[in-house]
């Protein structure tokens, strides 16, 4: 289980699909209010070559963004589980260095089977991301928080104009 939510990272399938159109609002909302920052990744799920590539992409995202985990949409597809059961996609989603959340389809694949939590609901796959973000916030220091925020706004007078100065 990833430890924070605040970088995600979203392969979807290009043009939309009904499973990802569903789950798509609500982790809109949170990009919107700044809670979760959502980058989608945008694919053709019927080219594997196109599926690993962007699996690539998203594994160097986690590497230097340090995104703290991967949606994958592997329900939203007309040909079945053939791309995500190639081995080439496996072996890039295996490489991603992140927890994988699939929002998957009727019939399991292996990135299914890797995956920290996948469903082809997607209400469950909203309850894993609001777990996420619950236990982020029960862990929070608020008490911390609070003093860093006092000690800010205490520790700038306004008619001082050296306060910024970086010297």
């Amino acid at each position: 289980m990833p430890g924070k939510l605040r970088q995600l990272v979203a392969v979807v399938p290009r043009g939309g699909g009904p499973r990802w159109e569903a789950l798509a609002p609500g982790l809109k909302t949170r990009h919107q209010s700044r809670i979760t920052h959502l980058t989608e990744r945008e694919v053709d799920l019927d080219d594997p070559d196109a599926v690993r590539d962007t699996l690539r992409d998203a594994a160097d995202y986690v590497h230097w963004a340090g995104a703290d985990a991967v949606l994958i949409v592997t329900g939203d597809r007309r040909i079945g589980s053939r791309t995500f059961s190639d081995r080439r996609v496996v072996e890039a989603a295996c490489a991603i260095g992140a927890p994988l959340l699939t929002l998957a389809g009727p019939v399991p694949t292996p990135i299914d089977r890797l995956a920290w939590r996948s469903s082809p609901i997607p209400g469950v796959v909203e309850s894993a991301i609001t777990e996420i973000l619950r236990g982020e916030l029960e862990r929070a220091d608020r008490h911390r928080l609070d003093r860093i925020a006092a000690a800010m706004v205490q520790g700038r007078p306004d008619d001082d104009a050296t306060a910024d100065a970086p010297f």
